[in-house]
């Protein structure tokens, strides 16, 4: 064998030698990579978040695994939302160290700018440092620098962690009183239908179907403090477990707004909403 041949072959070897530690290599990128809590949000049931200069927020998971909210307002929550602040504990830890002897006002830690509490498992958030703008999260003694994106999503209006269904979908309606229409189950399960609306309309079973259709599935696109409202009309909505809801309603060009003045808080929903809440189509009756 001449020299080149050997060299040629020594060199072939060698490559495949690298390339065989490179594919059986560990990942740096995924075995490096700290998440900033827990693994596993299952457990969770309780949530409590505390934001300077706004209410605090208490949510509970129920039996069915849906979220209620207990404080400010005793109310179905916004899944979605919730699910959003779930995902603190898998967020990636940037850079870490312990906070211990460590002067927490430094970081804006103590007292902090908010806190989330998972069960019994603690995040106070800090301020941002200025090189990679990333917050400071404050968990069992170690501080950690991770994306600011759950700070926003914690400080925000108690509102946004309601849920924008307008009524339960678990539960039948049985009565329903409008401005100009009034509709009662019988008995038997016929609808008594009066009011201005229904005089000379040949209304059919599915119309008022629809009708309760589009309160179980319209969805308020913001929900906002309740505010005094002058001549609103009332809405009154009976359900299969004796239960009801009262609304009052306004109504402007540019929305509609549902008021729950019971629980503090009103629906805002576009203003081509109110035609398919407040009025009883024609359309299935003439098919």
């Amino acid at each position: 064998m001449n020299s080149r041949l050997f060299l040629n072959l020594s060199l072939l070897v060698g490559v495949i030698i690298i390339a065989l530690f490179i594919i059986n290599a560990p990942d740096k990128s995924k075995t490096d990579i700290i998440k900033l809590g827990r693994t596993n949000t299952d457990p969770i049931n309780n949530i409590l978040i505390q934001t300077n200069g706004l209410p605090d927020v208490q949510l509970q998971r129920d039996a069915d695994d849906n979220w209620q909210m207990t404080l400010p307002y005793q109310v179905k929550a916004n899944n979605q939302a919730i699910n959003e602040v779930l995902k603190l504990p898998n967020a990636i830890s940037h850079s870490r160290f312990s906070a211990i002897e460590k002067d927490l006002t430094t970081y804006s830690l103590k007292p902090a700018k908010a806190s989330l509490h998972l069960n019994d498992d603690e995040y106070l958030f800090g301020s941002v440092e200025h090189i990679n703008k990333r917050r400071y999260v404050l968990n069992n003694n170690t501080i950690h620098l991770t994306t600011d994106l759950f700070y926003h999503r914690l400080r925000t209006t108690a509102e946004s962690f309601i849920s924008p269904q307008l009524i339960p979908s678990n539960v039948s309606i049985t009565s329903m009183t409008l401005p100009e229409l009034s509709l009662n189950q019988s008995a038997k399960g016929d609808w008594l239908v009066s009011g201005a609306q229904s005089v000379n309309s040949e209304l059919a079973s599915d119309s008022i179907q629809t009708l309760f259709d589009h309160w179980r599935h319209k969805r308020a696109i913001k929900i906002l403090p309740l505010m005094t409202a002058d001549n609103a009309k009332d809405i009154l909505i009976r359900f299969s477990d004796n239960s009801n809801i009262l609304f009052s309603f306004i109504k402007t060009d540019s929305e509609l707004i549902l008021i729950r003045a019971d629980l503090g808080f009103q629906y805002h929903l576009p203003a081509s909403a109110a035609n398919d809440l407040l009025t009883l189509s024609n359309t299935a009756a003439k098919k």
